[in-house]
């Protein structure tokens, strides 16, 4: 394994840590957003607030599961065509391809400028300050520029996480 893919691993694998480690901290955010953003759509009763809560939170559990180590393996190692990628992108209401190669780019550098594998959790945390949790700062521009309740459990957990990341790196 490359340097530069040791690296993005180590980014995945500080953020399975810090986001399962800071689970209920995330669980109340969502909570607090999830009531501010359905009171301005006015659409607040007890069946729509656990509904999208149960969907922010099966998604949080979803993230945690994408940044396992074990897990990616299989989301990152599979090299698919360019046909099924752009299938994925259709299917997502967000396009991540950006934010993506940016972290690339910022690996890629950082690899470029040499580093010893004792230094890749610190790289890492670099990456997680600098970046937060990939995809969320996609979810969190799009939903912004066209906002739905079929986005809101995306953004709601995207902007959760972004908060805690600030919060726990101060």
């Amino acid at each position: 394994m490359n340097k530069s893919k040791l690296l993005l691993n180590a980014y995945f694998e500080a953020l399975h840590d810090l986001i399962f480690n800071q689970k209920e901290v995330i669980k109340d955010e969502i909570d607090e957003l999830l009531r501010t953003e359905l009171d301005k759509l006015v659409l607040v009763n007890d069946e729509k607030i656990t509904a999208y809560m149960d969907a922010s939170l099966a998604f949080l559990d979803e993230r945690i599961e994408m940044y396992n180590p074990v897990g990616l393996q299989y989301l990152y190692d599979n090299q698919t065509s360019e046909f099924a990628r752009q299938i994925e992108l259709q299917l997502d209401w967000y396009d991540s391809s950006a934010e993506f190669q940016s972290i690339l780019e910022a690996v890629d550098a950082l690899n470029r400028s040499g580093f010893e594998p004792e230094q890749l959790p610190q790289l890492a945390q670099q990456l997680v300050t600098r970046f937060g949790a990939f995809p969320d700062r996609s979810i969190i521009d799009n939903y912004l520029k066209k906002p739905s309740t079929r986005k809101l459990p995306d953004y709601i957990l995207a902007r959760s996480i972004e908060k805690m990341i600030k919060e726990a790196l101060k």
